[in-house]
């Protein structure tokens, strides 16, 4: 059976990984926790998208320019006062270096953008990503803050989702999820241990994924640039 895949990075107890939410037609979503990206792709063959919660290409790869991709900087943009939620992700140079230290020594040596700690910390996550994603199309990049922004601009305009780490941020995720046809399981096997946001994050994704498969979503920036290594367009998907 066809369906989409949602994907966000989280850690079960010591084990870093991922939380899938898989949506099909005619059947509610599903959750699972896998420890490689790969895991939940060959489980799925079927799957005609799928959206990760993290970056996908770089237009600047040797920091030649100023090092930002143009998708983070109009993603800031939109998201206002939910800007801090998208780390600047510097270009693949920098972030090859072995060390956080070495990353930031190699970025002012060039001129260019260093990562913050948070950045750096996908950085595993981020080469993992990357290397699937060169060889599967089905790869798009989404960002969940984006993802329910535009899914309160369709159902609620006035709806204020504060952060997702407070009761009120939470609540009104759920709800544009429910309002979108995704209802989240009480019950999800191990997956259920899974940090609270992760999963709705991974719902978000879900929700990206499936307008990309009924070529509905747009992209952020409008007009992204192509990713020179790859020939991808670098942009997150809404």
């Amino acid at each position: 059976m066809s369906c989409v895949l949602g994907v966000d990075g989280a850690r079960m107890g010591s084990v870093q990984g991922w939380l899938v939410c898989r949506l099909a037609e005619d059947a509610s979503p599903a959750l699972s926790f896998v420890e490689e990206l790969t895991e939940a792709l060959d489980a799925n063959p079927a799957a005609e998208a799928v959206a990760v919660d993290v970056p996908i290409g770089h237009e600047d790869p040797h920091g030649d320019a100023d090092g930002r991709r143009r998708a983070d900087e109009r993603a800031r943009d939109l998201l206002g006062d939910r800007a801090a939620s998208v780390f600047p992700v510097p270009p693949p140079d920098v972030m090859a270096a072995e060390t956080y230290e070495a990353a930031v020594d190699r970025a002012r040596q060039r001129d260019t953008i260093a990562p913050s700690r948070q950045a750096w910390a996908l950085a595993d996550r981020i080469r993992e990503v990357r290397e699937v994603a060169t060889g599967d199309p089905r790869l798009v990049e989404a960002h969940p803050e984006l993802a329910f922004q535009a899914m309160a601009g369709t159902h609620d305009p006035d709806l204020a989702i504060g952060s997702k780490r407070s009761w009120r941020g939470r609540w009104a995720r759920l709800s544009l999820l429910s309002a979108a046809g995704i209802e989240l399981p009480r019950e999800a096997g191990e997956a259920g241990r899974a940090r609270a946001h992760d999963v709705v994050d991974a719902a978000a994704c879900a929700w990206v994924a499936r307008r990309v498969r009924r070529e509905a979503a747009r992209t952020v920036p409008t007009d992204p640039p192509t990713d020179p290594r790859t020939g991808r367009a670098v942009a997150i998907h809404v």
